[in-house]
């Protein structure tokens, strides 16, 4: 027996689809790209029935390869794109750091006469936050409400954002009130305008209001207080955090946290963050969390203490690093080490300028790289 040739190419494309969201799923770029040579050596891309770029334009977006999305997003025919692709190439863009790119695709994808859907808008405004652009937000936000959105909590929540992230307060505010339906997210970014472009006190009225807190929500008032150098507060509230609502620490509060203890120069609640970080995760991420908590902080305002430990931290870091070099058999050098403790050194907390050679080398820890 012998089958229908049209059955064969069916049957394969399904298959091939299935394995490409498999891809997606887990990010696995090197069996995709894989998987998209075979079905182009297979021939399965010549039937445009098949689908089978659509799902590979998915595949590459989710794993963040922005430029193969797009040369494939192009490959396929107007006929054949659908919401989804156009939205899922937005999303690329955004996630990818291009959020000007996003809002050029999406104006290209209303001249083509495709309509977006809810999950369209949350990237197009997620996309008018990273660049503050309150104009075409503003824009987008009366487009969604014609389009008959504007009752979709997701969609409410992206606007709100934008118009936190534009210093437009009392249109978030006025968004906010007009939803019939308000979820912990939409409390969320509330809090964090009103925080932020209000005040403190204000933003304590909103987060007593809300009947729901997550994470983010304790994060931002903790966060405020330290900031502000009430560290007693913060550290109730903290407490609170833990014990009361039963939630968790992770490394976006910790470092957040650092962030703030580090502009306030509260060396007790830096240091028992700093402990924290280094006892629950990983070296493997731990110099680039360090970096982002201390990014923004100038090196003469440091506390002689906090210096120290930041720099003991370094030097745990480039240990790790060590340990994992030496399970690769790679070469330990102290180039090497000196390299690796500049990148970490130099998030400002401690500058490169500062920090001598020497001090590498008396350091105790830094024996245990050799």
């Amino acid at each position: 027996m012998r089958w229908p040739i049209e059955y064969t190419i069916s049957s394969l494309s399904s298959h091939y689809r299935a394995l490409l969201r498999s891809c997606a799923r887990h990010c696995a770029i090197d069996s995709g790209e894989k998987l998209h040579a075979a079905t182009i050596t297979a021939g399965l891309l010549a039937s445009p029935s098949s689908y089978l770029r659509n799902t590979i334009l998915h595949m590459y977006a989710a794993c963040g390869y922005v430029r193969a999305a797009r040369k494939v997003f192009d490959e396929i025919t107007q006929s054949q794109k659908d919401t989804v692709d156009w939205t899922t190439l937005v999303g690329c863009y955004v996630r990818t750091g291009l959020p000007a790119n996003a809002i050029s695709l999406f104006v290209e994808m209303h001249k083509h006469g495709v309509l977006p859907d809810d999950i369209t808008f949350v990237c197009v405004f997620n996309a008018c936050a990273r660049l503050s652009d309150d104009l075409f937000g503003v824009q987008g936000h009366v487009y969604m409400i014609k389009m008959g959105w504007g009752s979709c909590v997701k969609a409410c929540n992206a606007v709100m954002d934008t118009y936190v992230k534009c210093s437009l307060v009392s249109e978030a505010r006025l968004v906010f009130d007009e939803m019939r339906e308000k979820s912990v997210v939409s409390w969320t970014v509330l809090l964090e305008g009103v925080v932020k472009l209000e005040g403190l006190e204000n933003g304590r009225l909103v987060f007593v209001e809300m009947p729901e807190r997550n994470e983010v929500a304790w994060t931002i008032m903790i966060v405020s207080y330290a900031e502000s150098g009430f560290s007693k507060e913060a550290f109730l509230l903290l407490g609170e955090m833990l014990f009361g609502s039963g939630l968790g620490l992770n490394y976006v509060t910790l470092c957040s946290l650092l962030s703030a203890c580090t502009q306030s120069g509260d060396v007790k609640l830096g240091s028992w963050v700093l402990a924290k970080l280094l006892t629950r995760e990983s070296f493997d991420s731990w110099h680039d969390l360090l970096g982002n908590a201390l990014k923004n902080f100038e090196v003469k305002s440091l506390p002689p203490r906090l210096s120290e430990l930041v720099f003991t931290v370094t030097v745990y870091c480039a240990w790790w690093e060590r340990n994992k070099r030496c399970f690769r058999q790679q070469s330990k050098t102290t180039e090497l080490l000196e390299k690796r403790i500049e990148q970490w050194a130099q998030c400002r907390a401690y500058s490169w300028k500062r920090l001598k050679k020497n001090d590498i080398k008396q350091n105790p820890l830094s024996k245990l790289w050799f």
